[in-house]
């Protein structure tokens, strides 16, 4: 558990050093505007560097830009000893206990 413990915490330094460079895209703005970075979203912002960084790549096909470097980085330590999967089980829990209570009491508010 230690061991995990010390690498969620290198992904959340890592993403917290990532997001001081940010480009102004409106996707990018959307995914940062949410309450917690988690790996999907990792994935998503990478999709779109891969667009908006896509001059800085060199003869090799290989980004050039620190940016790119940054997120990709985050997406290995997360990938490393399959922290993701830690994660997106936690997000399925929340979803299981809080949010679809809160939606069924909705539904029934509507019928």
């Amino acid at each position: 558990i230690h061991n995990l413990t010390w690498n969620i915490f290198q992904v959340r330094e890592k993403i917290g050093y990532a997001l001081k460079d940010m480009p102004e895209h409106p996707e990018v703005r959307e995914l940062l505007s949410g309450s917690n970075i988690n790996f999907f979203n990792c994935i998503k912002i990478v999709e779109i560097l891969k667009e908006t960084e896509k001059d800085s790549k060199n003869f090799f096909g290989q980004y050039g830009s620190q940016r790119m470097t940054d997120w990709k980085e985050v997406l290995r330590l997360y990938e490393n000893d399959n922290i993701y999967i830690a994660e997106a089980s936690q997000l399925l829990i929340q979803a299981v206990v809080y949010e679809l209570p809160g939606l069924k009491k909705q539904i029934t508010k509507v019928l």
